[in-house]
């Protein structure tokens, strides 16, 4: 499964730009203790979302379950660390967390403040889920490859777990309505961001679905701080291409054609001269 296809099966926007392993191979120690971190922050909110509402007897019971699930992982992780002669680093602020923990209405029922803190949860877990996927595959660290596919499993039981509550317990609340309403809001994240890079890896139109299908179409040409297209990520941003007659995002004015067939004529192979080994 491409990592593209799992941000869609999972309800994410955007998907992660793979070159994000690379900052993770470069500075492992720092990402395994902001990884454990993370784990602490699951088992806290979980603890929490059961202290206000203990009457939920099956929701109660399994978020003890995933609660201490979480501090397993936490200790887990500090096994990573303590295994490689490094020591667990002080706690990090998460400014994404912060921005998405924002967006939780303030007041409302108890129906609704429910809703969105099992979102808030669902939305971190289908991310960490993600991400640990792409390590899974991509990460040189064979021993950091066998550990984040097995954390993967457990955060995409997790999120559906949450999404599953949220539908539950939601009473009158449209959950759909809601959740589509937190992508959105992580979407507004992302237009805060100083620079956009838009990766791509696959053909024209099946990426223009995926676009389509989670709103990014119409988000990304509203963007107004400078825009990164990297290979087919370039390719969208023109009004259409002859892949498969896809009309595309419409930044750029003109149109991507195929280069035309020509005896003795060779591309050359951008990732061999850059020594990419897949």
């Amino acid at each position: 499964m491409s990592n593209g296809t799992d941000s869609v099966m999972l309800g994410l926007q955007l998907p992660t730009d793979p070159r994000w392993v690379a900052l993770v191979e470069s500075n492992i120690p720092e990402v395994l203790t902001d990884h454990a971190w993370c784990e602490q922050k699951a088992a806290s909110n979980a603890i929490s979302t059961i202290v206000r509402y203990p009457e939920l007897t099956d929701l109660v019971e399994e978020l003890t379950r995933i609660a201490m699930e979480e501090m397993e992982h936490f200790g887990m992780v500090v096994e990573k660390i303590k295994a490689r002669g490094w020591v667990l680093g002080k706690e990090r602020k998460d400014p994404y967390i912060h921005d998405l923990a924002a967006f939780i209405k303030k007041g409302g029922s108890r129906e609704e403040q429910l809703v969105d803190r099992l979102l808030l949860a669902a939305m971190i877990e289908a991310r960490s889920c993600e991400r640990f996927r792409m390590l899974s595959e991509r990460i040189a660290d064979d021993d950091l490859k066998t550990f984040y596919h097995e954390l993967m499993v457990s955060e995409a039981q997790h999120y559906t777990t949450f999404i599953g509550f949220a539908r539950q317990y939601g009473g009158r609340v449209d959950v759909d309505a809601r959740w589509k309403e937190f992508l959105a809001h992580e979407a507004e994240v992302i237009q805060r961001a100083d620079r956009v890079i838009l990766p791509g890896v696959g053909s024209a139109g099946a990426a223009m679905n995926q676009l389509r299908s989670t709103g990014l179409d119409l988000l990304i040409p509203q963007l107004r701080q400078p825009v990164l297209g990297i290979c087919l990520g370039m390719q969208l941003l023109f009004e259409r291409s002859t892949e498969s007659d896809t009309r595309m995002l419409g930044i750029i004015n003109s149109d991507v054609e195929r280069l035309p067939d020509a005896q003795g004529l060779r591309i050359t192979d951008v990732e061999g001269v850059f020594g990419v080994d897949e």
